[in-house]
């Protein structure tokens, strides 16, 4: 389905949904092409999870895609994550099962309940740029950089840094076991047709 059919579709019958699952399908099928190591990462948000059936219809894209489910991320922002309620405890629990990464996005810029990392199978925790921008110089945002990613290795849970601009961040950040970074550090934002330049040019050092 072409991106103007979507927007007709959209504005016909102003369901934005539509929307949001062709953008999962596309990028489903972009990553198809990469080298099999990546994986892509799609926002979600409650109104999905609100559905009954959105692990089936998130299953439905891989399927038709070819992309394997390990190599999908859903992200889901903290302030958003219990809206839904039951549904999306149910949903998460079913992509965990079958291979479908889950990440908590913005963590900390919310009110970051732990209840989330008890009662949701969460495969990484996004830490919010906020406190990544201000660690090198408030030792508060410090400590919560460095308890985040403690009690995330205790509990087995990756961390991704956001908002990653320098290589002093960068350097801080390993220093105390973030596994993943986000940012500008590492380079902008690329086209899809890109990535596999992009990662080529990471593996070789280039």
């Amino acid at each position: 389905m072409s991106i103007e059919k979507v927007i007709d579709m959209i504005i016909e019958t102003g369901n934005g949904l539509e929307f949001d699952f062709w953008v999962l399908e596309t990028a489903c099928r972009a990553a198809r092409r990469w080298p099999v190591s990546l994986w892509v990462s799609i926002n979600m948000t409650a109104t999905h999870f609100s559905l009954p059936d959105i692990a089936d219809r998130i299953f439905s894209v891989l399927e038709r895609t070819g992309l394997a489910p390990q190599r999908l991320q859903v992200e889901v922002t903290e302030t958003r994550a219990l809206e839904a309620g039951p549904l999306a405890y149910h949903a998460f629990r079913e992509l965990e099962h079958r291979g479908v990464r889950i990440a908590l996005d913005d963590f900390g810029k919310g009110f970051s309940a732990l209840m989330y990392l008890r009662q949701f199978p969460f495969s990484k925790i996004k830490l919010d740029a906020v406190f990544i921008q201000d660690m090198l110089q408030d030792a508060r945002s410090a400590a919560v950089v460095r308890n985040v990613i403690g009690l995330a290795t205790d509990l087995g849970i990756a961390v991704t840094a956001e908002g990653v601009s320098s290589p002093e961040h960068y350097r801080h950040l390993q220093e105390h076991g973030c596994t993943e970074v986000q940012g500008f550090f590492l380079g902008p934002p690329v086209p899809e047709e890109n990535v596999p330049l992009c990662w080529r040019r990471k593996v070789e050092g280039l």
